[in-house]
């Protein structure tokens, strides 16, 4: 299971865990998390994405290119369960959020925290 957080979409529900598997990409992710947060009859999965962020225990750069709390668009090419456990080990904190593609700088791939 992967845990997506929704609190930007919904503030009352922090997460829904998603069962899902490594070969599941993006969309089909985002569409249960919106099937789990009751939006996906008024909500278009292709009108959101993940947000993907991680917050290492020591400063350090990370697989992937990333640093020390940053956070990216994950890439529909991408399969989250796959990056969750890639990334996730006794070093790392790894989240998912589900957010509107229009809130995320214009499609930026890489944002600072």
């Amino acid at each position: 299971a992967l845990k997506v957080y929704g609190d930007l979409i919904s503030p009352t529900i922090p997460y829904k865990s998603i069962l899902c598997s490594v070969t599941d990409n993006l969309i089909m992710i985002v569409q249960e998390a919106l099937d789990k947060y009751n939006l996906a009859h008024m909500c278009k999965a292709e009108d959101y994405t993940l947000l993907i962020r991680i917050e290492p225990k020591h400063a350090n750069v990370l697989s992937h290119g990333m640093r020390s709390n940053e956070q990216r668009i994950v890439g529909d090419d991408e399969n989250p369960l796959l990056l969750d456990r890639e990334l996730s080990n006794d070093n790392n904190d790894v989240s998912f959020h589900l957010v509107a593609k229009k809130d995320t700088l214009h499609g930026a791939q890489n944002v600072r925290s």
